[in-house]
């Protein structure tokens, strides 16, 4: 822990529960799916492997998600901290800015944090890029970040 970093935060972000389940249940699936397209005798041998594959991928990741309980985005009166950057003081960031992307089908919501006096400064890209999409309740991370940096001059 840094010297400055806050014993309490005022928001604190983490995965939503009903994506890890999601993503747990379509591994199974897809284990599944590949398990008995391999018994009912296919002649390829790599599409059974590849779903076999792709579902234990999916499995873990939700079960890492499940063990990890620590959260991934945490504001406070004095900063933010993310697990890459750890606690930084609202005063060492340039601008902030959550970018809505993709079609409607898959739309992703990224956060992006542009710190001062850093080389990605100079060269103008973010110096973490957060991914909030499967954050619960990701639609207040903009309005809580908005108003505690506002109040950052004010301290």
């Amino acid at each position: 822990m840094k010297l400055n970093e806050p014993t309490q935060y005022e928001a604190e972000f983490f995965y939503s529960k009903k994506q890890k389940a999601i993503s747990i249940v379509l591994g199974g699936f897809l284990i599944f799916t590949g398990v008995e397209t391999n018994l009912h005798g296919l002649e390829s041998v790599a599409i059974p492997i590849v779903l076999i594959t792709g579902g234990i991928f999916f499995v873990y990741m939700g079960i890492r998600e499940i063990i990890d309980k620590q959260p991934k985005l945490k504001f406070a009166i004095k900063g933010l901290w993310t697990k890459k950057l750890g606690f930084v003081d609202w005063n060492d960031i340039t601008k902030t800015q959550v970018i809505e992307t993709g079609s409607w089908f898959y739309r992703e919501t990224i956060l992006a944090i542009y710190l001062k006096k850093t080389l990605f400064e100079e060269i103008n890209q973010p110096d973490e890029v957060l991914d909030l999409t499967n954050i619960e309740s990701n639609e207040y991370v903009e309005i809580i970040m908005d108003d505690l940096m506002s109040k950052r001059n004010k301290n």
